[in-house]
């Protein structure tokens, strides 16, 4: 078996949302891709001694949806950082794994269906 360097990217921009990216890494950590090297690559704008197992890509705020519309934008920020991984999922910051996660999910092109657009089906689901 391979073993792959992958990076996990999230964007946690504005002071409600930072309190949900800890839980997500714990339970990353926890669950996802045991085996591999897994690191954190964390846009954020929280304070710069905040305690957390990430690598911290300062970022101004600003309010949301913009997060969410620019992420590529700040993701091409990073273009030569991210060039160091084999693969790189980007991941909510208030998502949280719930069960393991392996090695099925290596490969070209990998989605998940959003919890509330699966427990609701009369929600139009986007496209991104």
């Amino acid at each position: 078996m391979s073993r792959y360097k992958i990076a996990i990217v999230a964007i946690t921009l504005n002071e409600p949302y930072w309190p949900f990216i800890f839980d997500m890494i714990a339970s990353a950590r926890k669950f996802l891709l045991k085996g591999h090297e897994v690191d954190f690559i964390l846009w954020t704008d929280m304070p710069a001694d905040t305690k957390i197992d990430a690598k911290i890509i300062p970022t101004e705020p600003f309010e949301w949806p913009l997060p969410t519309l620019y992420r590529y934008h700040l993701f091409l920020r990073q273009e030569e950082l991210l060039k160091e991984y084999d693969y790189i999922y980007y991941v909510d910051a208030d998502m949280k794994f719930v069960a393991r996660v392996g090695d099925e999910i290596l490969g070209d092109l990998v989605a998940a269906q959003h919890p509330m657009y699966a427990l609701r089906r009369e929600y139009m689901p986007p496209y991104e």
